[in-house]
């Protein structure tokens, strides 16, 4: 069963970077997530982990992979793609369940 870790309301994606042989064509789209701010939600199930970011117009969804929390630096490794956040506000873990 999937389970709500953590939100945080305040963060920036601050960098993708392709890790697989994905096609370029395929992948390109997330660099324009770059610079994108909102309320990220972090879930776990299993060993896995995945997001999903809250922006003004949309909501984003990565694919599950490994979860890696540094100060300020979320990092979440999935099939495709290194996701890098980083919290922008000083209430890092506004809930937690």
């Amino acid at each position: 069963m999937t389970k709500l870790l953590k939100t945080y309301t305040d963060v920036k994606i601050i960098s993708v970077k392709k890790i697989s042989d994905m096609a370029d064509a395929d992948w390109d789209w997330r660099k324009d997530l770059v610079g994108q701010t909102g309320t990220l939600y972090l879930y776990k199930r299993a060993q896995l982990y995945r997001a999903i970011l809250d922006i003004e117009t949309h909501y984003f969804y990565t694919g599950r992979g490994l979860l890696e929390i540094k100060n300020d630096i979320i990092t979440l490794r999935t099939r495709n793609t290194e996701y890098v956040f980083k919290i922008l506000s000083d209430c890092k873990i506004c809930s937690q369940t």
